[in-house]
């Protein structure tokens, strides 16, 4: 595909993204290695092969592992130490990308980013996972079908004992993407360039104070359901200084919490009105 397609540059999405499903063995995490970072050591390969050099890497932020609580807000030179197979398959990502540009082979930029949510604004494109993994949809589903939410964890190192999270519209986050692939073409330097930046709002919430922005989007109250952590692979707090961003592109990926659960909101209550079970039939109509 790559060598008939005359592509200018590749913009890599696709992994296995689930913490506490790349912690349940031994044979997980190894699925995870092989599938987000052998898989796309053979995707680069493949670009050499082709010509293409240009190459825009979703990492994330799981990369930095568990955060000292007196760090208020994550930068790029935070050491990257994963506590979880889904982390470390990035960063081997990362350390390969980096490999490859000092030997002129590639211009690569990777955005580590943090929770991502909300809705494309004209209701066409939504998450819809089967099964839902990711929180905002889950708090959604389950206060639309009156049930408890579940919140996993109440014993982290915050000031409510629920982790801390920084939330990303989906929207800025494909801008942010559509941006690092347009400085990379536009560059008129040598091939061989890898930087990192981060992608946040840079302000942090607890899954607690997540479900009270919920409660207020909804206009009613929310039951919880205090259970023992997800897996022990859960960092405490992420929140994201994109502040390097912000200064070398001119553009803010932050976003408030409120809109994004409202987008996400209204997205899921046309999901279910339309009778759409699966993100197939998003993109059908």
């Amino acid at each position: 595909i790559m060598k008939n397609g005359n592509f200018d540059a590749v913009l890599n999405f696709a992994a296995y993204t689930q913490v506490a499903e790349s912690m349940q063995s031994p044979e997980m995490g190894a699925r995870y290695i092989d599938n987000n970072y052998t898989k796309t050591q053979r995707l680069l390969d493949n670009m050499e092969k082709a010509g293409i050099t240009k190459f825009v890497f979703a990492s994330t932020a799981a990369t930095y592992g568990e955060i000292d609580p007196s760090i208020q807000f994550i930068t790029e030179t935070q050491p990257q130490k994963p506590i979880n197979p889904y982390g470390e398959s990035k960063l081997l990502v990362e350390k390969d990308l980096i490999k490859r540009a000092e030997a002129g082979k590639i211009d690569a930029i990777a955005f580590r980013f943090f929770n991502v949510a909300g809705s494309e604004s004209t209701m066409k494109v939504g998450e819809l996972h089967d099964p839902e993994t990711h929180i905002v949809p889950i708090i959604l589903d389950k206060v639309a079908a009156d049930k408890p939410v579940p919140i996993m964890g109440r014993d982290y190192q915050t000031p409510d004992g629920t982790a801390v999270r920084d939330y990303v519209h989906v929207e800025r986050l494909a801008t942010s993407f559509i941006l690092g692939m347009e400085k990379l073409l536009a560059s008129d330097k040598p091939v061989g360039s890898f930087n990192a930046y981060n992608l946040g709002s840079g302000q942090g919430f607890s899954l607690d104070q997540l479900v009270t922005v919920t409660e207020k989007v909804m206009d009613k109250p929310i039951e919880r359901q205090y259970l023992p952590r997800r897996s022990a692979g859960e960092p405490s707090t992420l929140v994201a200084d994109s502040t390097k961003f912000q200064r070398e592109f001119g553009y803010n990926p932050g976003s408030d919490l409120e809109g994004i659960v409202r987008s996400a909101h209204e997205f899921r209550t046309m999901a279910r009105r339309e009778g759409l079970f699966s993100p197939c039939d998003v993109f059908g109509k």
